[in-house]
């Protein structure tokens, strides 16, 4: 029989489920896998990806991409790296696809 103990259930959990660290120099922003953010930012990131169909035109979609990466960064601090992009659509694609291929489950 397998025994683990909960120190290992979590630190695998962690390891399947991680997030995208990024830095800019010293600084850092963590979006977090979405079966890691707490309820209500989860809640507020399943609102978000479930009004995608409504974003018809690429101006919507951008806004609805950078929602969900307000919404999902760990410490509340998504604008301040969308502010750090510049308004570029093309940088911020970058990190939402970067995001998105970070959260995939992948081995423990």
């Amino acid at each position: 029989m397998a025994t683990y103990s909960l120190s290992d259930i979590r630190d695998a959990a962690a390891k399947r489920y991680q997030g995208l660290e990024i830095t800019n120099g010293d600084d850092k922003f963590v979006f977090q896998n979405l079966l890691q953010l707490p309820a209500t930012q989860r809640r507020e990131a399943d609102k978000i990806l479930n009004s995608a169909d409504e974003a018809a035109d690429t101006d919507s979609q951008i806004e609805l991409v950078k929602n969900l990466l307000k919404a999902v960064e760990k410490n509340g601090r998504g604008q301040e790296l969308l502010d750090l992009l510049e308004d570029s659509p093309a940088n911020l694609m970058e990190v939402f696809h970067a995001w998105m291929e970070a959260t995939q489950p992948g081995e423990a």
